[in-house]
Formats: structure tokens, sequence, C-alpha cells
């Protein structure tokens, strides 16, 4: 069985950059990066993308990766290719910037229609920045295909999908047909790339499709209106606590404690 497995992937600010090093633009409500730190794949995303090069290590698989933007960077997306995906599609255009969540689900399930014919959509289960958690299902809607969300482990089967969904107090095994959308939640960091597939990666191009590749009319997308960014304000105060002995500190801080209403 030759599978063909699409992963959705988000180019978002570096979370791991520094905290100190970003800042926001009051006039025009941008957020000011740190020099020297590039974007990054969505890190559920890339747990994502795991997930489906543990299926090709075990299947015949072709993994494709899809994400949807405005100025998508092929030295970051192609972190993907090194890792082992096979096709890289960029749904690039300046209507695209901005969308809400729906409106950017139904540009990637253009994208996906327009791929063809697919086994399994594997997406991280929020991105790292807006933390909306909908776009999935969004896409899995306007595909008409079942969605399995919060997905921590997955078995194939012949013509089937056996999954172990995260639940607040344990997990729960479900089995679905394809093709299906599964939203990961785990399935562990993404791999090393070795470096016959980074050499190769270099000459694989990005697809890239705009609106009207895709037929979609701006009038049809919704975008996110910001009313206000901003850093917020912490003040912050230190008291010392002064006594002669470890036993007299850790009571009089108690004390403080409680006063504060902390404990």
């Amino acid at each position: 069985m030759s599978l063909h497995i699409i992963v959705c992937a988000k180019q978002i600010i570096d979370p791991e950059g520094p905290a100190s090093g970003y800042g926001v633009n009051s006039d025009t409500g941008q957020i000011i990066l740190p020099k020297g730190v590039p974007p990054a794949i969505n890190p559920y995303d890339e747990n994502a993308l795991e997930t489906a090069l543990k299926i090709k290590d075990a299947w015949q698989a072709r993994i494709t990766v899809i994400s949807v933007g405005k100025n998508l960077s092929k030295a970051v997306m192609g972190k993907a290719l090194k890792a082992g995906a096979d096709n890289l599609v960029f749904l690039q255009d300046k209507s695209f910037e901005n969308l809400d969540s729906r409106s950017t689900a139904y540009v990637i399930s253009e994208g996906i229609k327009k791929l063809g014919d697919y086994d399994l959509v594997l997406a991280g289960r929020q991105a790292g920045d807006t933390d909306s958690a909908v776009v999935p299902h969004y896409i899995a809607g306007f595909l008409d295909i079942p969605c399995i969300n919060l997905i921590k482990k997955v078995e194939l089967f012949e013509k089937s999908i056996r999954v172990e969904r995260s639940l607040p107090d344990g997990y729960e095994v479900l089995e679905v047909g394809m093709p299906s959308l599964l939203s990961i939640t785990g399935g562990g960091d993404l791999r090393k790339a070795d470096l016959q597939q980074t050499g190769g990666a270099g000459n694989k191009p990005a697809v890239i499709w705009t609106a009207k590749d895709l037929e979609i009319e701006s009038s049809v997308l919704k975008k996110i209106s910001w009313e206000k960014i901003f850093v917020p304000d912490y003040e912050v105060e230190c008291n010392y606590i002064k006594a002669d002995s470890y036993k007299e500190a850790g009571a009089k801080l108690a004390v403080k404690l409680r006063e504060d209403q902390i404990l």
C-alpha cells in the first residue's frame, strides 16, 4: 500500500527566541523581531511531521508539507525536507496574510484539493503563536473527512488507522478510516536530518500557489483585526527576610506569605 500523507505546517515567530529581544511598534501594531532570530516551524506541526515520518519508516509513503502565508521562507520550512518530507507546497499570496482561523483552513483545504488524492492529513494540535487549536477541525470540515484531535500515537492498518487520543485522566483508543485528519499532540521531537537528506533537500524546490492558482477570491477571506498588541508591564518588589537562623527566617517568610495572601 502506497500512502500520500499531507502535513500542515505553520511558519511562526521562534518561541525559543530571547524574550527581551521582542518588541511592539505601537503605531503599526506589528511585532518587532530580535535581530538574527529567524522564524521557525510551529513545534506542534513538527510533532505532526515526525508522526508522518514514523509512518513512512514502516510503510511506503510520500509526505507533502503544505503551508500558508505571505512571506514564507524556504530556508525555514525547508527543514521539513531535510528531515525526510518529499515535497513542500507554499500557499503564498498577499491576501493570505493575517487570516482568521476559518479562512486559513479554507485556503489550506483548497491547496489540499489541488494536490489530488491523499490518504491522511496531519496537523499540530495548535499554533504556537495564536493557540487557537481550531484550524485542523475547519480543514476537515471543508474536506468533508473525519477529524480526531489530541492524538499521541498512530498505528496504521491496510484500510484504517488506530489512534490513542489524550484525555484529562488518561487516553482512549479509536479507529477511523482513510482519508481522515489527525491533530497531533505528541509523536516526539522532529528528527535530525542526516547529511544525505540535507544535501538532497536543497535541490527540491517549493511549489508556490497563489490565490489565482487556487481560484480563491479575496472577498471570501476574513482577516484578523488586532485592537491592540502590547508588551505588558510587570512591577517587581523584592523583600529581604532578616533573621539570626534559618528556622527564624522560615517562620518570618511564612508569616509574610500569609500576609500577602500567597499561602
